[in-house]
């Protein structure tokens, strides 16, 4: 498996799963290299080694996870670990979640 043969549509719902199942001020693990974003441990394996295989740059570090509500609005995660690729790690989240992206 190589970076053209990733599923976006499927990691996507997986970090989206993640994401709604982690409790108020979990961390989460996550991985990203431009559009590529995994959240999670429950992707398949080899989405992982990709990261290592390519010889991407990429970053790994967490995501905390801050739960909204009728009177806070849609909650935050925060990422810690990230470099470059911002606006393509927000637009992935946009993609599945209201929650403002912010960065520690």
């Amino acid at each position: 498996m190589d970076l053209s043969e990733w599923d976006f549509d499927a990691v996507a719902t997986e970090n989206e799963r993640a994401l709604k199942n982690a409790g108020d001020g979990e961390s989460l693990p996550f991985w990203s290299a431009g559009k590529h974003v995994l959240i999670g441990p429950g992707h398949p394996a080899e989405y992982y080694d990709l990261f290592t295989a390519e010889g991407a740059t990429f970053y790994n570090g967490t995501v905390t996870v801050t739960k909204g509500g009728l009177m806070s609005g849609p909650g935050t995660l925060t990422f810690s670990g990230v470099g470059g690729g911002r606006g393509e790690l927000e637009a992935h989240i946009e993609g599945f979640s209201k929650k403002k992206v912010e960065y520690s």
